[in-house]
């Protein structure tokens, strides 16, 4: 009788209920049908790992995976996943903020714990802190670029001041418990293989494999110090942003000398590529010649961190697109398809990991890149969600199905809707610069900015008469960098080009070369008659 009742229930505000829900995501046109259910589906995915409050968990905290139902998937949350909020801030602001506080409430919740430190893993039921070679293990640091993104969609700043605080304390703990040898770069520690989130790698097994995981620690990780640059800029976007300039020029300075020493130590100039290097020589050798030298994903994450120059970015992209290493039909694998090692998370596409990249190319203006990277990845989601019908923690990069890992209903791979908010976002520069007949210059990014800014723009209806030669198809671009005495700095563009959209990077250098003053400095296009300036800060 009970359940007989149930046809006399309206379903209408249950919909209604369910429709509000998904109201504030973006909305866009799809060309791709499969697309589109991919970008829905994703957000379902994410919200459906979502619980409420229960046990030690004072705000709602997510199972990074329903599959299997045992305590793994089950346990609580870790950082790597909580890359997922960056999607999710766009349907729930506020529940994407409660799961950053569950960190944040369990930071220093224990007396024998180190000051600053997060467990590997925190849930209502769990503090996994991994004991180990005399330390707690924590796990990589992308706690406040997670908070700083999430708080560039809710705009809560109770919530920024709130992570700000800790995240200084967790970045500090980083710096007492993570640097044996006081060079400035840090080496992962405790359980290091676990803390370091890339469990079994081709490095790993070279440095004594599980025999003994804090083997890790003969290096210095170019993983780990590419993200606290990353924990450090987004420390200082916080600060500046809470109007505390004092503390933005720490954390700006934090980040460039530790960006310093990755570029000194970390990128080798015969490959074009960045490594870990051995802890008490900083070179690339462990036990043979240039033996560290293995060409992983985190090869890549310096355009992420925004450290490498332009130069180097363009070796970095010329290896990442070489389908021989790389380039595989169904994304990024954790390392180069050309090395001879064969573990089996040698040929597996993790979405978080092509997504940091995917990050990087579009911070160095390679649009077109990042765009076909996406769909690499998104063709293999959606193969398997037509296929299985599930979101996997991996794939194959070679193949239209899982990798060998097979978990599924993963949070982590709801980071693709994302991925298709930033594509849309780009999109739309591109779009203007195809509708709109006059040129474009848009504000750089980031700004303010240290060390390295890009600056998009577009050239629209390029054809332009001449007397002598008729109508033509280029037309004259001029960038340049001019200091607020009016005085020229450097000139970026200076040539005929296409109509299209565009971008340049701009190193804070002027035309000789030098650094230039903090300060405000203006950009100007100029498009035959027309002109157009936008104002860039420079804080280092």
């Amino acid at each position: 009788s009970l359940v007989r009742s149930l046809r006399n229930i309206p379903l209408g505000p249950f919909v209604t209920e369910n429709e509000e829900r998904y109201s504030s995501i973006p909305r866009y046109e799809f060309s791709s049908p499969n697309q589109e259910l991919m970008y829905w589906s994703a957000f379902s995915l994410i919200h459906q790992l979502m619980l409420p409050p229960e046990g030690e968990c004072s705000y709602n905290y997510y199972l990074f995976s329903r599959e299997p139902t045992w305590g793994w998937g089950h346990g609580g949350q870790v950082f790597h996943e909580s890359l997922s909020m960056l999607a999710y801030a766009f349907m729930d602001p506020l529940g994407a903020m409660n799961s950053q506080r569950v960190y944040m409430e369990r930071q220093d919740s224990h007396s024998e714990w180190s000051d600053g430190y997060i467990p590997y893993r925190v849930g209502p039921y769990l503090n996994e802190t991994i004991w180990y070679n005399n330390s707690y293990t924590s796990s990589a640091p992308w706690f406040s670029w997670e908070n700083w993104e999430i708080y560039k969609v809710s705009r809560d700043t109770t919530f920024l001041r709130d992570a700000y605080n800790s995240g200084v304390d967790f970045y500090n703990f980083w710096l007492i418990e993570r640097d044996d040898d006081g060079d400035g770069l840090c080496e992962w520690g405790a359980h290091a293989f676990l803390e370091s989130v890339r469990d079994y790698n081709v490095i790993w097994d070279l440095l004594g494999g599980w025999a003994d995981p804090h083997n890790a620690n003969k290096v210095e990780a170019l993983d780990l110090n590419c993200e606290l640059v990353m924990e450090a800029k987004s420390l200082a976007d916080m600060a500046l942003e809470l109007g505390d300039s004092v503390n933005y020029q720490y954390w700006t300075a934090e980040a460039n000398n530790r960006a310093n020493l990755i570029n000194q130590y970390m990128w080798d100039p015969e490959t074009h590529f960045y490594y870990h290097c051995h802890k008490p020589d900083n070179d690339f050798t462990y036990q043979s010649l240039n033996d560290l030298k293995r060409q992983e994903i985190i090869g890549f994450l310096p355009l992420w961190a925004g450290i490498a120059s332009e130069e180097r970015a363009s070796y970095l992209v010329e290896q990442l697109t070489d389908t021989d290493k790389f380039w595989r039909p169904y994304g990024l694998p954790l390392l180069s398809h050309s090395d001879p090692y064969d573990g089996y998370d040698a040929i597996a596409v993790y979405p978080e990991w092509d997504f940091l990249v995917f990050k990087g190319l579009l911070n160095y203006g390679y649009s077109d890149e990042a765009q076909t990277l996406a769909t690499k990845l998104f063709n293999a989601v959606i193969q398997q969600l037509k296929t299985n019908h599930w979101f996997y923690e991996s794939y194959h990069a070679d193949y239209p199905q899982p990798s060998p890992s097979y978990l599924k209903t993963y949070i982590w791979t709801g980071v693709v809707a994302r991925m298709v908010i930033d594509l849309e976002n780009i999109a739309g520069i591109k779009q203007d610069a195809e509708v709109l007949a006059t040129p474009l210059l848009y504000q750089n990014y980031p700004n303010p900015f240290s060390s390295y800014t890009t600056i998009y723009y577009s050239v629209a209806d390029c054809k332009t008469h001449t007397e002598d030669q008729g109508w033509l198809e280029k037309t004259h671009v001029s960038i340049k960098i001019y200091n607020v005495m009016g005085q020229e700095v450097t000139t970026l563009i200076d040539k005929e080009m296409h109509s299209g959209c565009y971008s340049v990077c701009w190193d804070g250098r002027d035309k000789s070369g030098r650094e230039v003053p903090n300060g405000i400095y203006f950009c100007q296009m100029e498009v035959e008659k027309l002109s157009s300036v936008k104002k860039m800060i420079v804080i280092r």
